[in-house]
């Protein structure tokens, strides 16, 4: 058999999430799209799935060809691949709101990728990124292994700060994936307790990042929630939901859409 065909059910359930919610509209709705994205028989993705960048138009994704964990991108309409040099071992890329750079965390460091010149830098030291969020006020927000909480850093590199903390009283263990909201004003991220009925989904802010709330509807799930184009997407009794969400008021609102049917989506324990 293939190896590394057992990472594929994960970049795949990222893909069909990021995609569903890429073709639904909250003021124009359309009929669902599946999309299939064909990778050659020698690259293997990687348990750490793919980002869409925010204009729809590009994916990069981590895969594995002759052994070698790199970077990889593809445009949309375009089935052409490229790597990107010296980018070995990255994980976890996510792109910058003006789909211009692209982080990632690679051998010990949270780093960015310019895709106009090709530079790839340092932004900050990082043992084991667990997902990063890149927003519009030029700051980096990311967790740093798989037992913190989320940390900040200005886009052009520097100091690392706390955002986020652990609250014991809430058992909590770790909180990771971030996602920045296009109001500029928000994170959405994952929140792992040591009881299951308080993990899910969390937000919190810039103004004041340690006051964490959760979204109620979406405590006790098992992975992220994402959010795109006025919808919250995430993984439930073996379906994949999209929910119409109020990013002004921070609430979901109206019924949750079933858009696919999947058996397990990756954890993000």
């Amino acid at each position: 058999s293939r190896a590394g065909v057992p990472w594929l059910p994960v970049a795949a359930a990222v893909l069909l999430t990021a995609a569903a919610a890429y073709f639904l509209r909250p003021k124009e709705p359309k009929p669902l799209a599946h999309v299939a994205i064909p990778i050659p028989e020698d690259i293997y993705l990687s348990n750490f799935g793919a980002a869409i960048s925010p204009d729809g138009k590009h994916i990069a994704f981590s895969a594995k060809r002759k052994g070698r964990l790199m970077l990889w991108l593809r445009d949309v309409d375009s089935p052409t691949l490229r790597v990107v040099d010296g980018s070995e071992e990255t994980q976890m890329a996510f792109w910058s709101p003006d789909n211009r750079s692209i982080g990632l965390f690679a051998n010990g460091w949270l780093k960015r990728y310019d895709l106009a010149t090709g530079a790839m830098q340092s932004i900050a030291r990082v043992p084991s990124g667990r997902g990063g969020a890149w927003a519009s006020n030029g700051a980096i927000v990311f967790n740093s292994n798989l037992s913190s909480s989320l940390y900040v850093v200005p886009e052009g590199g520097g100091p690392a700060q706390p955002f986020t903390h652990l609250d014991a009283a809430r058992g909590d263990m770790r909180h990771i994936l971030p996602q920045a909201l296009p109001d500029g004003k928000h994170i959405l991220f994952f929140l792992g307790s040591t009881d299951p009925k308080r993990s899910g989904a969390y937000l919190t802010t810039f103004d004041n990042p340690r006051k964490v709330e959760p979204i109620p509807e979406l405590l006790g799930l098992q992975s992220q929630a994402i959010y795109a184009k006025g919808y919250l997407i995430y993984h439930r009794d073996k379906s994949v939901f999209a929910q119409p969400f109020d990013l002004s008021a921070t609430k979901l609102t109206g019924a949750p859409r079933s858009i696919a049917h999947r058996e397990a989506i990756a954890s993000s324990y």
